[in-house]
């Protein structure tokens, strides 16, 4: 493809459980909880990009070994908190952000970022982000994702990891070999979602750092430059 296509970018937004599930006296700990799909296409309604991502209601911490267990992608917020299931103030500062301002805001969870091969260092990776924090960040202080090259995800049978968006979709993502080494590949994400203003806060064993950024409550505009 040359040149940046025009996209559009799409989002919606719907709660995890859109009936709360009865738990005897308990409140249902998902009944707040967000889920974003998003994709970019292009003038032809071609879709070049998506996404997924939670968004968790304020002082969500209270639930969050709850939250964990009913949405295994939330795994990854478990090296930033405590054992009593908060955010650790001092990783967030090792991070360069005030932990303070946290505490009772809602949370950002970037689970998958997918851009198409053949459409990859156009810009739209950064388009999606951009339009995510405006879109569905609203009232979020903190995002936080895991930097891991999809390509490299596998089964326990070492088959590539199948795309939560189908069959088709996988094949797609798939269809470019590629020349890039795991280490290569794991600096390249670090390195576009670092230009997103995301900064390591702990970095996994086997690659895969997780990362964090700072989000404007109001967010009413959130500027970076990413070619990707």
């Amino acid at each position: 493809m040359d040149g940046k296509p025009i996209v559009t970018t799409e989002y919606r937004m719907s709660s995890v459980h859109s009936v709360v599930r009865s738990r005897g006296d308990d409140p249902d700990p998902l009944s707040d909880v967000i889920e974003v799909l998003g994709e970019a296409s292009d003038c032809d309604a071609n879709v070049l990009a998506r996404m997924h991502a939670y968004l968790l209601p304020p002082e969500w911490e209270s639930v969050f070994d709850d939250l964990v267990a009913e949405l295994p992608a939330l795994d990854l917020l478990l090296p930033l908190t405590t054992d009593e299931g908060v955010l650790d103030d001092e990783l967030l500062a090792h991070a360069g952000l005030s932990p303070a301002s946290h505490a009772t805001d809602g949370l950002l969870v970037l689970d998958r970022l997918e851009v198409l091969p053949f459409a990859q260092g156009m810009g739209l990776g950064g388009d999606c982000l951009r339009d995510l924090f405006r879109v569905a960040g609203r009232g979020c202080s903190l995002a936080a994702l895991r930097a891991y090259p999809l390509q490299f995800e596998r089964l326990p049978g070492g088959a590539p990891m199948p795309s939560p968006w189908g069959s088709v979709w996988s094949e797609m993502m798939l269809s470019e070999e590629r020349d890039e080494s795991f280490e290569e590949s794991v600096r390249a994400v670090e390195g576009f979602y670092e230009r997103a203003g995301f900064c390591v806060a702990v970095r996994g064993r086997q690659g895969g750092a997780i990362m964090v950024r700072d989000l404007p409550v109001e967010n009413s505009t959130t500027d970076f430059d990413l070619a990707t």
